[in-house]
């Protein structure tokens, strides 16, 4: 059942974070990839299971992994709404949900960072702010190493915090599958700082819509409306209008 299944793999992805960054991208660490990639495409044949990952994630609070399988599981289901959402795609995308953050390990600052708060940041050193920084690198770097990693899961990492006016990351150049990943990531994220709460699911898309309004993400949003209008017919009408 869906609650085991969440156990499993949250046990599982403990395991990959610990062993990333004490051995980094190895055959074990592969494996135990695999079976979350797997168990996450079996239960993408249930359509309520996103309406239940939302309520076990509600008010719990584990930053990694509930925005790590969240995003992994709307990555999965915004394939279904593109032309390009093939079996393969889904795999890759789930690998990047999975491995994008394993570098990171204060949340808080995590948090900050995200949603620009420079009040909060001014608490943090100068190298703890580098380090966050760099924890996309880090893990590409680790990722690219690894020939039995699936093609284009280490691009997703490294270019995952990409979005418009964002001078550092301007000179990334996107793929229709990177900027698919990039919307899915902020969304998860914005709807972890809404406490995934259901009731906001139409202002968590308005405002990444917000944010990644351009012609680069606009697959990404538009499978995105297509997604949400289909899971939560109550809003489609108000979401058609955005």
């Amino acid at each position: 059942n869906h609650a085991s299944i969440i156990a499993c793999l949250n046990s599982t992805l403990e395991t990959i974070q610990i062993m990333a960054n004490t051995f980094g991208i190895v055959p074990d660490t592969i494996t135990l990839t695999n079976n979350i990639v797997d168990a996450i495409l079996n239960c993408q044949k249930d359509d309520s299971k996103l309406q239940y990952l939302l309520s076990a994630f509600h008010s719990r609070r584990d930053y990694l992994l509930d925005h790590s399988y969240l995003c992994a599981y709307l990555c999965a289901d915004l394939c279904t709404f593109v032309e390009w959402g093939t079996s393969e795609t889904k795999t890759k995308l789930i690998n990047a949900s999975i491995y994008h953050d394993l570098m990171l390990h204060d949340v808080n600052l995590t948090l900050c960072f995200e949603d620009n708060d420079e009040a909060l940041l001014k608490k943090y050193k100068d190298s703890d702010i580098e380090k966050h920084k760099r924890h996309p690198q880090e893990m590409f770097e680790l990722l690219e190493k690894n020939r039995n990693i699936p093609e284009n899961v280490a691009e997703m990492v490294l270019k995952h915090h990409s979005r418009p006016g964002i001078k550092e990351l301007a000179g990334f150049t996107l793929s229709p599958l990177e900027s698919l990943f990039i919307v899915a990531h902020a969304y998860v994220h914005t709807f972890y700082i809404n406490d995934f709460d259901k009731d906001k699911v139409l202002e968590t898309f308005l405002k990444v819509k917000t944010t990644y309004n351009t012609s680069v993400y606009r697959k990404g949003l538009d499978a995105l409306k297509k997604l949400l209008k289909r899971n939560y017919p109550e809003i489609a009408d108000s979401i058609e209008d955005k």
